[in-house]
């Protein structure tokens, strides 16, 4: 059985991170203008930003670089 993305709006991201670790300074700001400037990929799903929760843990941990592989995957709104 494959594992399922865990994906998030921005706001749910912040949201999970805080439950995770309750003294982190990581803003829900920071995290939007990772996704606007492509420093992480994202879904679009209509005006809202979905995120890989487990790959942004990675990119704060230092770990994984999500600029690498952004050039092979083709970003769409999924829905409208």
């Amino acid at each position: 059985m494959t594992k399922l993305a865990r994906m998030r709006t921005l706001d749910g991201c912040i949201e999970q991170l805080k439950q995770d670790d309750p003294g982190t300074e990581f803003t829900r700001y920071a995290l939007r203008r990772m996704v606007l400037s492509g420093q992480i990929s994202h879904v679009r799903a209509g005006t809202k930003y979905l995120v890989n929760y487990d790959t942004l843990l990675n990119i704060l941990s230092g770990n994984q670089s999500d600029t690498a592989d952004k050039s092979n995957v083709e970003r769409e709104e999924v829905c409208q």
